[in-house]
C-alpha cells in the first residue's frame, strides 16, 4: 500500500538512518556497547525509555494487541516490510487484526541507538522473526533500522525499514546437527569413558542418561538460533556415534579466559579456549585454539601449526576431518592440525574407539554454537568395514635412494630423483584403495602402478620406472604445457585428469573414450586440482577391472587386465611430490 508523503526533515533523518551499515550477517545476541557512565547520564533515562517503548512494541505484536499497538505508533508511520511491502499506521493495524500477518515469534538481537537530532532516535538491530501470511509460516532473520520520534512526551514509533539476512547453506552432503531452534538430537553426558560407559547394565546406563539429560536441560539452551552454554554441567553430546566424518560449526567464546573443547568420539579434545589470557600462558594457550590438546607432549598436532582464532566475542569456523585415527582441524580457512593422530586419552597406547560421540565441552565459561552440519565419510574415501591405513612400514625400496622417500605422520614424500618405484612387500590382488596426492611444483608427474609382476621389479636400475603393470597416471596440469614446450609435439596422446593404461609387458582394454594409440583410458571429465592442491583418488581393482574416482567422480578405467595380481608400487619421476591418507581395503 501507498502511504502518505514524510516531511523534508524526516526524509532526511531517513536517508541518514539509511546509510549506516545494514549487516549481513550478526550474532542475533551480540551485546550493545555500554557508554561511559560519565558521559552517559543523561542518556541513560533516555535510551531506557527507548528499549522500554521498543519492548512494549515488540510484545504486542506478537500479543495481536491492536490498541497498544495503535498507542505506540506514530500516525505518520511508513512501514517497509523484509517482502518490500509498505504499510501506513492504518494498513498495518488493519492487517494485523484481520489475520493478514500474524507475528507468532520475536526474538530481539542486538540493538542499538543514535540520536541524530533532538526529538528524534534511529534504532538499528536485528531480529528473529515467525510469522504467518499468505506464504504460511516463515521464519526470518532480518537486519533493520527504526526511526522513533517524540511525541507529546512519549517516543512513538515512526519509521521502519527492514532486510532478509541470508540463511546459512548446508554444504552439500552435509546434515544438519543442530536445527537452530532446539537441543533435538543431543543429549547429556561428561567427560567419561566410553568403553565404562558401555559395561553398564542398560538399567544404570539409562538412569545416568537420564541424570545427565536434566543436567543438559540446566545449562544448555538454544537462543537466537544459538547453542548456548554457561560454562556448567555436561557436556552437550550428540545422541548417536559417529566414526569417520567432517565436522563443521562455529563457535564463540563471549567472555575472556573461557575455555572449552570437542570430543570426537567420546575422547578429548580439539582445544577452544582464549589465547589472550595470560592465566592460561602456563599451559600454552597463547599458540590458538584447535590442537589435540590432550595428545602425549610435542606429539604432532598437539599444538596448532598457527595461531587462527578471532578475537573474543567474535566467531569462528572450525572444520575437523576424522579418518582412523587421523585428525584434521582447520580454523578460519587455516589448517591448524594436519593429519595428526588422536591419541587415546582413556587407554593410552590403546587405538581409538572405532565410533563414538561427538561432545562440545563445558569448562566454566560461556560459550556459543552455531551452524553444526556433519558428513559422514563414504567408501570412496576410504571408509567403512575392512578399510585400514597404508603405512610405511608396508613398502620397501626398489630403485631409488635411502632418502628418495620420506615418511611421516601417515604420508610420505618422494623428491622425485632418481626415477623409480616403491613397492609393498606383499602382492596384492583385489583391492580398494583411497588417497590424496598433491605435486609441489608445476608440471609434476608421478603414479600409482597396480599388479606389478615381480619379475618386472628384479633388478631394476635407478633412473628406470618398470616395464610391467597398469598404471594410474598422477600428473600435473602443467606438465601437458611443458611437453609442448619441450618436445614441439601436441600433448594430444595423454591427459592431466587420470588417465589409467597399461605399461610394457602389461595389457588392459581401456574404457572409452580412449586414447589416440587405443591403450589410455582418458578421463570423461577434468577434475583433478593444479600444484599445489590436493587431489583424492579412489581406486577400485578388482577381477581385473580398474576404475578410478578423481575428487569423487568416477573418470576411468578399463577391464581384461593382464595380469591381474602383482605389486602395488608409487612412482618417483623427476618432481617432488606427496601422498596421504592412504587407506586399503583388501577384497575376495
Amino acid at each position: 500500500m501507498n502511504c502518505p508523503a514524510l516531511s523534508p526533515l524526516l526524509r532526511r533523518v531517513f536517508a541518514a538512518a539509511l546509510v549506516l551499515p545494514l549487516a549481513t550477517s550478526a550474532p542475533l545476541t551480540a551485546r550493545v556497547s555500554a557508554q561511559e557512565p560519565a558521559a552517559a547520564l543523561a542518556a541513560t533515562d533516555r535510551e531506557g525509555a527507548l528499549n522500554a517503548a521498543a519492548d512494549a512494541r515488540v510484545a504486542a505484536l506478537v500479543a495481536g494487541d491492536v490498541a497498544a499497538l495503535g498507542a505506540i505508533l506514530s500516525d505518520d508511520l511508513h512501514y517497509v516490510h523484509s517482502s518490500g511491502v509498505i504499510d501506513t499506521k492504518e494498513s498495518f493495524l488493519s492487517n494485523l487484526s484481520s489475520g493478514v500477518i500474524d507475528y507468532l515469534e520475536y526474538e530481539q538481537g542486538a540493538r542499538s541507538w543514535r540520536y541524530p537530532v533532538p526529538g528524534l532516535a534511529i534504532e538499528s538491530g536485528f531480529a528473529r522473526l515467525k510469522v504467518r501470511n499468505a506464504n504460511g509460516v516463515e521464519r526470518v532473520d532480518v537486519s533493520y533500522l527504526a526511526n522513533w520520534r517524540e511525541e507529546g512526551g512519549q517516543w512513538r514509533f515512526l519509521v521502519w525499514k527492514s532486510g532478509r539476512l541470508p540463511q546459512p547453506d548446508i554444504p552439500a552432503g552435509f546434515t544438519a546437527l543442530f536445527d537452530g531452534e532446539s537441543l533435538s538430537g543431543w543429549r547429556g553426558r561428561p567427560h567419561f569413558d566410553p568403553a565404562a560407559e558401555a559395561a553398564l547394565a542398560p538399567e544404570e546406563r539409562a538412569a545416568k542418561q537420564a541424570e545427565w539429560d536434566a543436567d543438559m536441560r540446566q545449562h544448555w539452551k538454544v537462543e537466537g538460533g544459538e547453542i548456548v552454554s554457561d560454562g556448567h554441567g555436561v557436556f552437550l553430546t550428540t545422541d548417536r556415534d559417529y566414526g569417520d566424518f567432517e565436522l563443521h560449526l562455529e563457535w564463540m567464546l563471549p567472555e575472556s579466559c573461557a575455555d572449552s573443547g570437542i570430543y570426537l568420539r567420546g575422547n578429548p579434545q580439539v582445544q577452544i579456549w582464549d589465547p589472550d589470557c595470560e592465566r592460561d600462558f602456563q599451559h600454552g594457550n597463547q599458540k590458538g585454539s584447535g590442537g589435540l590438546w590432550n595428545n602425549p607432549a610435542d606429539s604432532p598436532g598437539k599444538w596448532p601449526l598457527e595461531r587462527a582464532d578471532s578475537p573474543t566475542g567474535a566467531w569462528n569456523t572450525t572444520r575437523v576431518r576424522m579418518q582412523g585415527e587421523h585428525v584434521t582441524v582447520i580454523l578460519n580457512d587455516r589448517i591448524v592440525v594436519d593429519d595428526a593422530r588422536l591419541a587415546n586419552f582413556f587407554a593410552a597406547g590403546t587405538p581409538l574407539p572405532e565410533k563414538g560421540p561427538i561432545q562440545i565441552q563445558t569448562h566454566g565459561a560461556p560459550m556459543r554454537v552455531r551452524n553444526v552440519v556433519i558428513r559422514e565419510l563414504s567408501t570412496l574415501e576410504g571408509t567403512g568395514p575392512g578399510w585400514r591405513d597404508l603405512t610405511g612400514a608396508e613398502f620397501e625400496n626398489v630403485n631409488g635412494e635411502p632418502d628418495t622417500w620420506t615418511w611421516k605422520d601417515g604420508g610420505v614424500h618422494c623428491t622425485g630423483r632418481p626415477v623409480g618405484v616403491i613397492k609393498t612387500k606383499q602382492p596384492v590382488k583385489n583391492l580398494e584403495m583411497s588417497l590424496e596426492w598433491r605435486h609441489l611444483t608445476k608440471g609434476g608427474n608421478s603414479g600409482v602402478f597396480l599388479w606389478a609382476p615381480a619379475t618386472v621389479l628384479e633388478n631394476l636400475k635407478p633412473g628406470a620406472l618398470p616395464p610391467g603393470g597398469i598404471e594410474v597416471q598422477v600428473l600435473d596440469h602443467g606438465y601437458a604445457e611443458e611437453y609442448e614446450r619441450s618436445t614441439g609435439k601436441k600433448s594430444d596422446w595423454f591427459t592431466t585428469d587420470g588417465d589409467v593404461f597399461p605399461v610394457g609387458s602389461s595389457d588392459m582394454t581401456p574404457f572409452p573414450p580412449v586414447a589416440p594409440g587405443g591403450k589410455r583410458s582418458f578421463p570423461t571429465a577434468s577434475h583433478s586440482r593444479g600444484s599445489p592442491e590436493w587431489n583424492h583418488y579412489y581406486i577400485r581393482a578388482i577381477d581385473g577391472e580398474v576404475r578410478l574416482w578423481v575428487n569423487g567422480h568416477e573418470v576411468s578405467g578399463g577391464s581384461d587386465c593382464k595380469p591381474a595380481e602383482g605389486f602395488l608400487c608409487l612412482e618417483s619421476e623427476g618432481a617432488p611430490v606427496e601422498f596421504r591418507r592412504l587407506r586399503i581395503r583388501h577384497l575376495p
